[in-house]
């Protein structure tokens, strides 16, 4: 179950689109939550997930007020010997069941004009960010659009690399990244009349909501058309070496389970009788350029989705239906 309709997500797309072709953004991301119960417990789930749709950038993360859980495919961040590592993934395509059926599929993403149009966009966004912090010359694409599988999608890939300046610290690359292209969208910084509609929109101080959209006109148009905006989705998570090196993920493929308290839920595991009913928020989003065909969108919507929903599947049949 999805907090938007699909109608209401289509209508979302196709109000994206008009702020495109309007000239106030290149490219947007929208998202949708979809909810899930279950009496698996999330770390179970966690477990499961590792097995459904390994990534380079698993998390079982408990907080107050929730449990994250994340199987993230992205770099948010990397820093490593000064060497600054940025790596969007945009342009998705689901994965079939052969080998053989995939190749067929790489092949049209790669000649898809508008999802290799929504992957320069974002490479060129992070050339941009990682040069704002990067010596001179040291800017550079490493790997440009390779494609990278995942359990039930496969996106268009790109590395890019810079050396950190002498006088900065991981935290000055972290901060240049954000907000992150692949989640919020790619700007073009302008200011139309039309900010003031934005400002009682989404009911924030009219000099604050002014600075942001000075600055990032992606995000202030995401405050509108999202439905709901309270997700650890599209954050990052990962950690910081006592030299100074730096690995953040983009937060990716995450379930959240809300537990309005800081809970541990290995106490649960030594009685399972005590199992409880959990509420799994799934959110899954795509990129929206001129020409999205908001029909395409939902169902990159679901695809996504579909890897965390099977791993609530596998942990449901694996320990709570034995």
């Amino acid at each position: 179950m999805s907090n938007m309709t699909n109608e209401e997500y289509k209508r979302a797309v196709l109000q994206a689109k008009e702020h495109v072709l309007a000239g106030d953004i290149f490219q947007i991301v929208l998202s949708q939550r979809f909810e899930r119960r279950t009496f698996a417990d999330p770390f179970e789930i966690y477990r499961a997930l590792r097995i459904v749709n390994p990534s380079p950038y698993m998390t079982y993360l408990q907080a107050r007020g929730s449990i994250l859980v994340a199987s993230s495919p992205e770099i948010l961040t990397r820093l490593k010997k000064r060497k600054i590592t940025n790596r969007p993934l945009a342009g998705t395509v689901r994965r079939e069941k052969t080998p053989k059926e995939d190749i067929m599929l790489e092949k049209e993403l790669l000649n898809d004009e508008k999802q290799c149009a929504e992957h320069v966009m974002l490479v060129d966004l992070g050339r941009n960010d990682v040069g704002k912090v990067s010596k001179p010359a040291s800017v550079q694409v490493e790997k440009l659009m390779n494609i990278e599988h995942c359990s039930h999608v496969m996106h268009i890939s790109s590395t890019v690399t810079g050396e950190l300046l002498d006088n900065l610290t991981s935290w000055d690359a972290l901060r240049a990244a954000l907000p992150v292209g692949t989640v919020s969208g790619a700007s073009k910084v302008n200011f139309p009349l039309k900010t003031i509609a934005f400002v009682f929109a989404v009911s924030l101080p009219a000099d604050v909501v002014c600075n942001i959209y000075w600055r990032f006109p992606s995000v202030v148009i995401l405050l509108v058309l999202h439905k709901w905006f309270g997700c650890e989705k599209s954050g990052g998570f990962g950690g910081l070496s006592f030299n100074g090196d730096m690995d953040i993920a983009l937060a990716l493929r995450t379930i959240v389970f809300p537990t309005n308290a800081r809970y541990d839920t290995n106490v649960l595991l030594q009685d399972m009788k005590k199992r409880r009913e959990w509420v799994a928020h799934l959110q899954a989003g795509a990129g929206i350029v001129a020409d999205s065909d908001p029909a395409d969108e939902q169902r990159e919507c679901e695809n996504k989705a579909a890897a965390l929903a099977r791993a609530i599947d596998l942990a449901e049949s694996s320990f709570v239906d034995k």
